[in-house]
């Protein structure tokens, strides 16, 4: 018996182990110190100010990697950028408010976030007006 115990405490730590190990890697802990790598040109975080940023994963299911992230510099607020999955490459953007949302526009895309953290992804490359969004997503502050 005390060896079948000890067993399922093994197992258990196991589990709990792979657990904690799995979010290890979650987006959150990143810290605010990166080197980005914006169109071409390499900027720190930790330049103007600092960054105030998001990610986004998947709105809808089961939890998702990181998709994009977005931020801007605070001393200089207009200065944003929209970075490719959970890297430090991507592009510049011109970030501004827009009401109660957030948006950053690049090239001819757009991202918006809601004040619920619904993040609109827009593809205008096709149309300018009465353009639906390409992807729905859910925004998190880190």
């Amino acid at each position: 018996m005390k060896c079948l115990l000890n067993k399922v405490g093994f197992l258990l730590v196991i589990v709990v182990s792979f657990f904690i190990l799995s979010c290890a890697g979650y987006i959150g802990f990143t810290p605010k110190d990166r080197q980005l790598a914006l169109s071409g040109k390499m900027v720190s975080e930790t330049e103007f100010g600092g960054v105030e940023r998001w990610y986004a994963v998947d709105k809808y299911g089961e939890s998702s990697k990181v998709r994009f992230q977005v931020g801007y510099f605070r001393d200089w607020p207009s200065y944003g950028f929209v970075l490719f999955g959970g890297g430090s490459q991507g592009e510049k953007a011109y970030f501004y408010r827009q009401g109660l949302d957030l948006r950053w526009d690049w090239g001819d895309y757009a991202i918006i976030i809601q004040p619920d953290g619904t993040c609109l992804y827009y593809d205008f490359s096709y149309q300018s007006k009465g353009v639906k969004p390409k992807g729905i997503y859910k925004a998190y502050k880190f």
